[in-house]
């Protein structure tokens, strides 16, 4: 796929790619652009030889909006799974990982743990997301009860060794 203006584009999949016996295709993209619309020109042929040529204008969407974000994990999920394709794709990791929190994608490097219940919070020490106030507070009050009798214990130990140090000056 190639725009027509001057402005950057991100499209998936940037290689040739096979369609299938039905002709679907699907094409994802990101554009960086100020206009109100795209023009986009989209290349059929074989290995490097381009065959024919259809044009396309695409609206734009509102930042911000719920298809907007909708899209971007669309995006991101096609642009893992093409970095996947690669011989040596270990080396995006971090990008995976970033990816993976950012749009609640697992991956080989990030995944993620379903909790529903208060015990497996405090059982993997977890806190609860806001969206659990409940569990959040149960578990801010269990945590730092924990924390104080854990302090105590470690006084009491001092107490004991300084009464046995005291006792063998004495």
């Amino acid at each position: 796929a190639r725009l027509k203006s001057k402005e950057s584009l991100e499209v998936f999949p940037s290689f040739p790619s096979r369609v299938p016996a039905d002709g679907t295709f699907s094409l994802v993209g990101k554009c960086n652009s100020s206009q109100r619309s795209l023009d986009l020109s989209i290349c059929y042929g074989s290995g490097s030889q381009v065959i024919a040529t259809s044009e396309h204008t695409i609206p734009s969407y509102e930042v911000g909006s719920k298809k907007i974000s909708m899209l971007e994990r669309y995006l991101t999920i096609v642009r893992m799974k093409e970095m996947m394709l690669e011989d040596n794709y270990k080396r995006y990791k971090d990008t995976f990982v970033q990816l993976g929190k950012k749009y609640g994608l697992p991956s080989e490097f990030a995944s993620f743990v379903v909790l529903n219940k208060l015990s497996l919070f405090l059982k993997h020490d977890i806190m609860p997301p806001k969206s659990m106030p409940e569990f959040r507070k149960s578990y801010m009050e269990i945590t730092s009860k924990r924390l104080m009798e854990e302090e105590q214990k470690k006084i009491n130990k001092q107490m004991i060794l300084l009464g046995i140090y005291n006792r063998i000056i004495n």
